[in-house]
């Protein structure tokens, strides 16, 4: 046989061969710690990027909160308009003082009195 060839049938031989045992668990023993590691790190970089994620939230949050809020106070005085509470706190004052106004009307016996005024201090 020649040379050349029974040297390329014993690396293909020995490439075939298992290695032994203790080599086996020691690449298994390497895959594992290496496939626990990942995991931390994936595990933590994913913690990290979601609290980087949640304070930019906030303090876009706070930043757009507080420029509705002077936009507000600076378009006319203290109002707020286009708030839905206030709008309803708003109707509900205003229907309790109609309530208010109707019960006076009948305490004085339906009559309405009016009448005008004018400071006569700043002419």
């Amino acid at each position: 046989m020649n040379p050349y060839r029974r040297n390329i049938v014993y690396i293909n031989q020995r490439l075939l061969q298992r290695p032994p045992l203790w080599q086996r668990w020691l690449l298994a023993l390497a895959a594992t710690a290496v496939l626990v590691v990942s995991f931390m790190l994936g595990a933590i970089l994913l913690v990290v990027v979601l609290g980087i994620a949640a304070i930019a939230a906030l303090l876009i949050g706070i930043r757009v909160w507080w420029l509705r809020r002077k936009l507000r106070s600076s378009d006319t005085g203290t109002s707020t308009e286009g708030d839905p509470l206030r709008d309803l706190f708003t109707a509900v004052q205003r229907q309790q003082q109609g309530q208010q106004s109707q019960d006076q009307q009948q305490a004085n016996g339906g009559r309405t009195i009016d009448g005008e005024s004018e400071d006569i201090t700043r002419h």
